[in-house]
């Protein structure tokens, strides 16, 4: 018997979440695009390390550290002068492993956004992805858009003219296989109103939901592979077709000698009790994953 013992995605994603791409996916440019902007794909020790953007201006600096590390500075400039400075992750390589792209994604105001990339480092793990943006009220704020392994890349989407930014959903790495068994369905986030907002359930992204699934074979196919299963259902849950795919895993038995330890109380296994913890298959795991992942509405609500 195959037995994948569980942790939660929330440590996976501090502890382990494939050397990530540096940046976006974007060649380095000097014209913007439209849903693009422009991008600098890696900072350089000979610089400038600048981006100008709709009367915006960005830069990394390098900040040297007393611990041997390298920390990047992201300094924005608009007309008057400074505007806002942040840090991204401190480097522990020689170089800095830092990238920025100044994009106009929020509709609400004509100042673009800045999206910072650093890399922390580590065989699994992880671009730290940050975004500034102008608040409704005039000022310039940081947001955490969190630690993703893959990186993130900018297009547009939904084809409304304006990028999103599409990251893997990191909940599905070594949930239910091996880092390199599993195929995480995209997530979307977007920004409004100056804020970063998650919009991986909008209807105008069917269409690129649909095409995605072109990546798997069919679940009998992939019977034996539960990570690329899980994949393949969250994307048919997207889809608006999650228990039609959950009906078909269990009529074709898939990953039927896989068994995932949970808590009985829902919490994380790692903190639980033993006598609170239990066995589950796939189907009803990957059923409780899509509930609390929000790919899936619980059972008998209303």
């Amino acid at each position: 018997m195959n037995r994948a013992f569980v942790v939660c995605a929330a440590f996976c994603l501090i502890a382990t979440p494939t050397l990530a791409q540096k940046g976006p996916s974007a060649a380095p440019s000097t014209e913007p695009d439209p849903v693009l902007g422009i991008t600098l794909d890696e900072y350089s020790e000979t610089g400038p390390n600048t981006l100008t953007l709709g009367g915006i201006t960005a830069r990394i600096e390098a900040q040297a550290n007393s611990d041997d590390t390298i920390t990047p500075v992201y300094v924005l400039e608009d007309a008057n002068g400074e505007v806002l400075r942040f840090e991204g992750e401190p480097s522990f390589f020689p170089f800095l492993p830092a990238s920025m792209q100044l994009v106009n994604i929020d509709p609400s105001t004509p100042e673009p956004e800045l999206i910072a990339s650093s890399y922390t480092g580590g065989a699994h793990c992880c671009d730290r992805i940050q975004i500034a943006a102008l608040s409704p009220g005039g000022v310039w704020q940081v947001h955490e858009l969190g630690l993703f392994d893959g990186g993130y890349t900018v297009w547009d989407a939904d084809e409304n003219g304006f990028g999103e930014i599409e990251v893997a959903d990191q909940s599905f790495l070594y949930t239910f296989d091996c880092y390199a068994c599993s195929a995480p369905p995209p997530r979307f986030f977007t920004v409004r109103d100056g804020e970063p907002v998650d919009v991986s359930d909008n209807p105008d992204l069917i269409p690129t939901y649909e095409s995605q699934l072109t990546q798997f074979d069919s679940p009998s196919a992939m019977s034996g592979e539960p990570g690329r299963l899980a994949g393949w259902a969250g994307i048919e849950a997207r889809l608006g077709r999650g228990e039609e795919a959950l009906a078909t895993l269990e009529q074709i038995n898939v990953a039927s000698d896989v068994v995932y330890e949970v808590c009985a109380d829902g919490g994380p296994v790692w903190e639980c009790a033993d006598a609170d913890r239990r066995e589950v298959g796939f189907v009803p795991f990957l059923r409780d994953h899509l509930v609390q992942e929000g790919y899936l509405e619980r059972r008998g609500k209303g």
